[in-house]
C-alpha cells in the first residue's frame, strides 16, 4: 500500500467519523468533557504528520544509500565492507531521525488533545440544583423536619388537571403500543427486584418516552427533597409507571435496600406521583413512619411482612399529589378493591456511587438528550 493510499484512508475514516460527531459532541471522562470532533482532527493530523515524516525520511534514506553506492562504484579502492558500514550508519541515522520526529509529533498531539478538554462546569451538585431551580427555601424548615422524623413528605398537588390528562393519555398510548413488551426494560436490569408483577401494569424508561415526563425528574420541590434525604450527589435511578390492577397490588413491607442502613447514610429516595386519587379502597401505598431510622429491615423484626403493621399509615391523597418517601422506610402496596387500576409514576433517585435501576446512558436517545439542559443531563448521569 502506497503512502498516498494510506493518507486517503485516514481522510476517509475522518469523514465517516465526522458524520457521527457534531461539532458540539462531547464525551465525559472522569468528570471532564472531551470535544470529540476536535480530538479526531488532532488524531488525524498526527497520523498525517507521522506518515508524511516517515515518507520523507524514507526518501532521504534511500537517496543517501544510493549516493553511497554511487560513490562506492566510482572509488574502486573502497572495500565492500566499508560500503556496507556507511550504508548502515546512514540507515541508523534515518531511523533515529524518524523516531525523534514521531516523539515530537506525539508530544504535540498529547498537548493539543489536553487543550480540547472542557471542564465540567456542572459537576458541582449545588450548581446543578441551582440551575434546576432549587433554593435553600424550596422546602421549608418544618417540611425538612417532618421528612427527617417520619421518612416521608406530602408535597401537595404538583400536577394540574391538564397535565394529568396529558400524562394519562400518553400512558394509555404507551401501554397499547408496547403491549406484552410493556416494561421490558425492567426485565433487562439486574438492579430491580420485582421487574414484573402479575397484579400490576408496568412501563419503564419514561425519560425517553415523551416530554410529558420531564417534570418528574426536574421539579425543584422533588429535587430539594432528594438532596435533603440523600445528601450526597445523586442521580435519577429510574422513572417508571406502576398501576395496581383490581384485586391485586398487595406487597410485603420492605425497604429498597438489601441490607439495613445506618441512620443518615441513606442511598435511595423515591417520589410517588399520583395519577389517580389514592385511597384505602384502591390499594394506596402503606408505610411505617420513622422506620428509616431504626437500622433494621422488616424481615429482621416482623413475623409476617405481609400483615398490616399497627403503626402503618395509608397515603391517601388526590390525583396530582406527589409524596416523597425515604426508600429505607418500610413500605408496600395494598390491595386494590375497586374495579379500576390505581395508577402512579415513580421517579426514583440514588446516590451517584451506586448503579441505576435503568442505566440512562444505555437507553438515552439523541432527541431526549438534545432537549435536556446540561444540568438535567448531569442528573441523569448521561
Amino acid at each position: 500500500m502506497s503512502e498516498a493510499e494510506i493518507l486517503a484512508g485516514i481522510y476517509t475514516i475522518f469523514a465517516i467519523a465526522r458524520q457521527f460527531c457534531p461539532a458540539n459532541k462531547k464525551i465525559q471522562v472522569n468528570g471532564n468533557y472531551f470535544n470529540v470532533r476536535a480530538t479526531i482532527w488532532i488524531v488525524v493530523y498526527t497520523l498525517v504528520a507521522v506518515a508524511t515524516m516517515v515518507t520523507m525520511a524514507s526518501v532521504v534514506t534511500v537517496a543517501a544509500m544510493a549516493s553511497v553506492a554511487s560513490v562506492a562504484t566510482m572509488v574502486t579502492m573502497v572495500s565492500v565492507a566499508a560500503i556496507e558500514a556507511t550504508a548502515a550508519i546512514v540507515a541508523i541515522a534515518a531511523i533515529a531521525t524518524i523516531a525523534a520526529i514521531v516523539a515530537i509529533v506525539a508530544i504535540v498531539a498529547i498537548v493539543a488533545i489536553a487543550a480540547t478538554i472542557v471542564p465540567n462546569k456542572t459537576i458541582n451538585m449545588k450548581q446543578v440544583l441551582f440551575d434546576l431551580g432549587v433554593r435553600e427555601d424550596t422546602l421549608s424548615a418544618s417540611e425538612k423536619e417532618f421528612l427527617d422524623t417520619n421518612g416521608y413528605l406530602n408535597l401537595g398537588q404538583l400536577l394540574s388537571q391538564e397535565q394529568l390528562e396529558q400524562i394519562r393519555a400518553r400512558i394509555s398510548g404507551l401501554l397499547t403500543d408496547e403491549g406484552e413488551n410493556a416494561g421490558a426494560e425492567l426485565m433487562d436490569s439486574e438492579y430491580i427486584r420485582h421487574p414484573k408483577e402479575a397484579g400490576a401494569d408496568r412501563l419503564a424508561d419514561l425519560v425517553n418516552k415523551g416530554t410529558e415526563f420531564d417534570i418528574f425528574h426536574t421539579h425543584p420541590r422533588v429535587l430539594a427533597a432528594m438532596a435533603h434525604v440523600i445528601g450526597n450527589p445523586f442521580k435519577l435511578s429510574a422513572l417508571n409507571y406502576r398501576a395496581a390492577k383490581p384485586g391485586d397490588g398487595l406487597q410485603k413491607l420492605h425497604a429498597d435496600s438489601d441490607s439495613a442502613t445506618a441512620k443518615g447514610d441513606y442511598k435511595v429516595c423515591n417520589s410517588i406521583w399520583l395519577l389517580d386519587d389514592f385511597s384505602v379502597a384502591n390499594g394506596a401505598t402503606r408505610l411505617v413512619p420513622g422506620t428509616h431510622a431504626i437500622e433494621k429491615l422488616p424481615s429482621d423484626v416482623l413475623e409476617d411482612v405481609w400483615a398490616p403493621h399497627p403503626d402503618e399509615i395509608i397515603l391517601e391523597a388526590p390525583a396530582g399529589t406527589v409524596v416523597i418517601f425515604n426508600s429505607h422506610v418500610w413500605h408496600g402496596g395494598t390491595t386494590n378493591r375497586t374495579d379500576a387500576p390505581r395508577r402512579a409514576i415513580h421517579s426514583y433517585f440514588c446516590r451517584r456511587d451506586i448503579p441505576q435501576q435503568i442505566e440512562q446512558r444505555r437507553y438515552i436517545m439523541a432527541a431526549t438528550r438534545s432537549r435536556l439542559s446540561e444540568a438535567s443531563q448531569y442528573l441523569l448521569d448521561i
